[in-house]
């Protein structure tokens, strides 16, 4: 599961995404590096404002150079903000969207409604995903209490996709036990991989 935090702060401006897979071989190595919201895997952040996006700094977080970003080419009708993260060697490789909340919903009803919508998008570009559709215990196995659960970490709902090049994932948070919002998260594998190493190397020269 890939795990993923935002400052508070950052929440009230965040999510929704499209994405492309490559669907044959001729053409593949242009496909491999097209993204979500019309982002391209490996870019700079130069190379994102370029695209017309506005770019605001997300500090305190796990992933290197991150920004949240605005008027990107694309985004879903319900998204409302989009985090990039460029790792410490300004390469795009991972890339979060989080939709606007849906107020009102202690049941999570239209929330997890929108999750299979999007769930059956993300299926037909990605292949079967391994879902966990957990509810906690006690009162949070009955309907009422589902975005509870999310949020005190009792029930978890999300789906994970993987394919040669990609991890993607689509999961559920709560802001209360009213509130919720959907999240999309991608990760390039290969450039993930060079993040790694990369994050090593900077904490064994802190030490």
């Amino acid at each position: 599961m890939i795990k993923w935090t935002i400052p508070k702060f950052v929440f009230s401006a965040l999510f929704s995404a499209l994405l492309l897979l490559p669907s044959s071989h001729a053409g593949a190595q242009k496909s491999d590096r097209e993204g979500p919201l019309g982002l391209t895997w490996d870019a700079s952040a130069d190379q994102v404002r370029g695209l017309g996006g506005e770019l605001k700094d997300l500090p305190k977080n796990d992933y290197g150079l991150s920004f949240v970003v605005t008027n990107l080419p694309r985004v879903l009708s319900d998204q409302e903000a989009t985090i990039v993260s460029f790792g410490y060697d300004d390469r795009l490789w991972r890339i979060v969207a989080v939709s606007k909340p849906f107020p009102d919903d202690p049941s999570g009803t239209n929330l997890k409604l929108r999750y299979q919508e999007l769930m059956a998008t993300l299926t037909e570009k990605y292949g079967m995903p391994t879902s966990v559709h957990s509810l906690g215990d006690s009162i949070f196995q009955q309907p009422e209490y589902f975005l509870a659960g999310v949020k005190g970490g009792h029930t978890n709902w999300y789906s994970n996709f993987s394919t040669s090049t990609l991890s993607v994932q689509i999961n559920l948070s709560a802001e209360d036990s009213s509130t919720g919002r959907w999240r999309i998260i991608y990760e390039d594998k290969s450039l993930r991989k060079d993040f790694d190493v990369a994050k090593k190397a900077k904490e064994k020269s802190a030490l």
